[in-house]
């Protein structure tokens, strides 16, 4: 398997990823999807699995 890829757009990947409970890899995969979703659900927020303006500051990201 390769190196995981890098990049800011990872690291914002890896940093939701660390939020939301799931596999730190940097890559925005299914898995990440639904975990997002399922901890939008429990904030009640949309579960709709994207990391927008809304979720992003929910989870104490920049927008």
């Amino acid at each position: 398997m390769g190196a995981a890829p890098e990049g800011p757009e990872e690291d914002r990947v890896r940093a939701v990823q660390r939020i939301v409970g799931t596999k730190v890899d940097g890559v925005y995969g299914p898995a990440t999807h639904a975990a997002v979703a399922r901890w939008q659900a429990a904030h009640k927020l949309v579960a709709d699995g994207v990391v927008g303006p809304v979720t992003a500051k929910a989870m104490g990201l920049p927008a």
